[in-house]
């Protein structure tokens, strides 16, 4: 059996040779096997008892795969699984139904685009991922993932969104800070319309009754952008809401929303994109987490994740040029500079994903962290197709298991768990 988590293929296995990535293309077809696109998860053919992770690792695995076959070793129980987050927890499950399961991964590092790598010397960064609010707790509970070193920092309040405008009578510009106490949020809305703070707590409710409906739907088969890290040596001091010292305040552990102030310029910006250039004024999401893990950054420093939109993955047409992306990045400087002055002379290292980069380094198709747009048109029956929205692929025993499958991206772990599901209850069946 194998599965896959991306949308790639074999050919991402970099310790493979052309010649072998073409044969094990061959072995899937003649041994109905199961794949899904950037990542391996699991190959029954494989390995017998006797075979070794790091045989595998030195791309040694087809070889000792077609041995075990000719000696009469082969398993029916041994799995190969990409090392993405998806991959991961499927791997653990295939591993928990009895089935030996191999873990292999192309790069240097296990996780996928939900890997932690230190850039900058002593600065952290969450290259891809930059919140972890989806991953369900059913699954933290049964592989073990607290015992094994999983510490969760919540965040109260969670979102935070600087105006950029003229303070009122002297006074600061305005914003709005969001988190888990509705009175406050009332309170936070009322400085904008006092009509939408009465009607939020209806709105809430809606929220979770159409919440309660969906979660259900998550953990089973249907029925029938770039980032910027940055190294900084202080807080960014926001003019909405100025903090001294370099001391943090609680908006600093939110999601912070730049260029959000009005719906027309994210319109322009998304406008900009289709077009085929950068956006000029960017919606830029910007975390902190060193604020929350001090363990991220050196004392006094930080690390700083910018989820920027929009850009297209070829500029009018062209490929994007090292000049392209440090000018991208400028101008996101720029901006930020605009709500938090003092931000751009802070900066201590930069690293800069754009949409070819998030493909080449991590094996996300266009650039997309979620393996596909989650809109309405490629959510549940029709993620990715219709036909492919149970995992299973046209070839016996090729499953899909990343979140270009239902329900779709997001650090949650419900593609792999419901792919390693579906495997082993067709293993049973046959």
């Amino acid at each position: 059996m194998l599965l896959l988590e991306g949308v790639e293929g074999l050919r991402k296995f970099t310790y493979l040779s052309n010649q072998e990535v073409q044969g094990i293309v061959m072995l899937v077809q003649k041994h109905t096997l199961s794949v899904d696109g950037k990542k391996v998860v699991a190959v029954r053919w494989v390995l017998g008892a006797g075979s070794g992770w790091r045989s595998v690792c030195q791309g040694q695995g087809l070889r000792a795969g077609r041995q075990a076959e000719k000696d009469g070793n082969a398993s029916q129980e041994s799995i190969y699984v990409a090392a993405g987050h998806n991959g991961l927890v499927a791997a653990a499950y295939l591993q928990k139904g009895g089935l030996q399961t191999a873990v292999l991964e192309r790069r240097h590092v296990l996780g996928g685009a939900a890997v932690t790598e230190e850039i900058f010397p002593g600065f952290h960064f969450s290259r891809c991922s930059y919140l972890l609010s989806l991953l369900w707790p059913h699954i933290v509970t049964d592989v073990e993932l607290k015992k094994h070193g999983l510490k969760v920092h919540m965040r109260d309040p969670h979102a935070f969104t600087p105006m950029l405008e003229e303070g009122v009578r002297g006074g600061p510009p305005r914003s709005l800070t969001l988190g888990s106490d509705l009175a406050e949020n009332q309170k936070e809305i009322g400085k904008f319309s006092q009509k939408d703070a009465k009607a939020f707590s209806d709105f809430v409710l809606h929220l979770e009754k159409l919440s309660g409906a969906i979660h259900p739907l998550l953990d089973a088969p249907p029925v029938d952008i770039p980032f910027q890290k940055l190294a900084v040596d202080k807080l960014p001091n926001f003019l909405a809401a100025p903090t001294p010292d370099n001391k943090p305040g609680p908006h600093h552990q939110c999601s912070i929303h730049i260029n959000c102030d009005r719906v027309d310029i994210l319109e322009a910006a998304y406008t900009e994109a289709i077009n085929g250039r950068p956006s000029t004024r960017p919606m830029i999401e910007m975390t902190i987490p060193s604020v929350l893990d001090r363990t991220l950054a050196p004392s006094g420093s930080h690390v700083v994740s910018m989820f920027t939109q929009f850009t297209p993955f070829h500029i009018e047409g062209r490929e994007w040029t090292e000049q392209d992306r440090e000018a991208f990045a400028d101008n996101v400087f720029e901006w930020v500079e605009k709500y938090t002055p003092g931000f751009k002379e802070s900066v201590v290292g930069r690293d800069i994903l754009t949409p070819p980069d998030l493909e080449s380094i991590f094996g996300l198709t266009g650039g997309n962290i979620f393996h596909g747009s989650m809109s309405l048109d490629q959510l549940y029956l029709a993620r990715p197709l219709p036909s492919l929205s149970d995992y299973r692929t046209p070839i016996k025993g090729l499953y899909l298991c990343g979140s270009g499958s239902h329900p779709g991206g997001g650090v949650m772990g419900s593609p792999g768990w419901n792919a390693a599901l579906t495997a082993m209850a067709d293993l049973k069946r046959h």
